[in-house]
């Protein structure tokens, strides 16, 4: 004789099956609504990166550096008097604002939700900023011969060894012979064992030994704080005394390096991922700075570009090289 289930067997099936429901459909609708977030914060990302693209195109015809564009429902952006078209294959907002203030502030309307976003940089500390987007405070200027300090103090550099600058749309181009920058007295740099975090984010034609960033002479005893790659690593250097992180650069490829001293505590950053760190005494001595140059009778001049230059008098947390970081990512272009 065949039997069934009873009553009270299909009862305990349901009520087993409506408490599995009730586990596993949050979290499923959570993993879906989750990925479709990333998908559309990708599409922002794409969207942006167009954006830049489309304004350096303007700028190769005319000077042209928006304040603040609207988007239009097709996507394109209105800005002031201008109409611009943004090419891209894929998603695009159909609404919001970008405002060009530092970094990227944007409010964006996707697939009918809002995505905002702060994107401007850390501002508390920061003594010196030199930016290839807005290589002077009016904006991106092909010929400047002066990178203009962005901080309130005016710690200009000036370009040597160039007969013509070489600017791209958001950096400066280095030949690794005898190009660099320099600022003549510099304010308000933090030097001895004051604690500093310096940002470099640059690109390189070679692995050779090249500096990025150096403040005061080298000389016995030290007085110097360089910071400079040398084949697969970056090094933050003092006399005799270098922090060295294996890093795995390549070639024409973009990073944001940092390098960071908490007093007496060194560490190094590539793309906000921590390198590694050391104990250390550092005796710098406030001296001229220069920017793709260290040690000039060793040749240690850098060879590729830089973008951006960022010194700060404290250390940055872990929470801010990751803001930062991700500025850099939206405004150059780091994969």
């Amino acid at each position: 004789m065949k039997k069934g289930f009873t009553l009270v067997e299909l009862l305990a099936v349901i009520v087993i099956l409506a408490i599995v429901a009730l586990i596993a459909v949050p979290i499923i609708l959570d993993i879906i609504e989750s990925t479709k977030r990333q998908s559309d914060e990708r599409s922002i990302e794409l969207y942006l990166s167009a954006v830049k693209e489309a304004i350096a195109r303007r700028n190769l015809t005319e000077e042209f550096n928006p304040n603040k564009c609207d988007v239009k429902e097709d996507g394109n952006l209105k800005c002031g008097d201008v109409n611009l078209t943004i090419e891209l294959n894929g998603t695009t907002p159909t609404g919001g604002s970008i405002i060009f203030e530092d970094g990227i502030v944007y409010t964006l309307v996707l697939n009918g939700k809002t995505y905002e976003n702060s994107c401007v940089y850390v501002k508390d500390g920061l003594v010196l900023w030199l930016d290839g987007i807005n290589n002077t405070k009016s904006g991106h200027n092909y010929s400047a011969t002066i990178w203009e300090d962005l901080s309130k103090n005016n710690n200009n550099a000036t370009l040597k060894n160039y007969d013509n600058p070489t600017w791209t749309t958001d950096a400066l181009i280095l030949n690794g012979e005898d190009q660099y920058a320099q600022i003549l007295n510099p304010l308000n740099i933090p030097i001895g064992n004051s604690p500093y975090t310096i940002e470099v984010v640059f690109e390189t034609n070679t692995l050779i030994r090249g500096g990025l960033f150096n403040i005061g002479t080298f000389k016995k005893n030290g007085a110097s704080n360089a910071f400079r790659l040398d084949g697969n690593r970056l090094e933050n250097y003092y006399w005799s005394n270098d922090l060295i992180a294996p890093c795995n650069l390549e070639i024409k490829k973009i990073y944001t390096g940092l390098a960071l001293n908490y007093g007496n505590n060194r560490k190094i950053y590539l793309n906000s991922e921590f390198k590694g760190e050391d104990t250390a005494t550092p005796n710098t001595e406030l001296g001229d700075i220069t920017i793709g140059r260290t040690q000039p009778l060793q040749n240690e001049y850098f060879n590729g570009k830089i973008y951006s230059i960022r010194v700060y008098n404290r250390g940055l947390s872990d929470e801010e090289i990751q803001k930062n970081f991700k500025v850099d990512k939206l405004r150059f272009g780091i994969t």
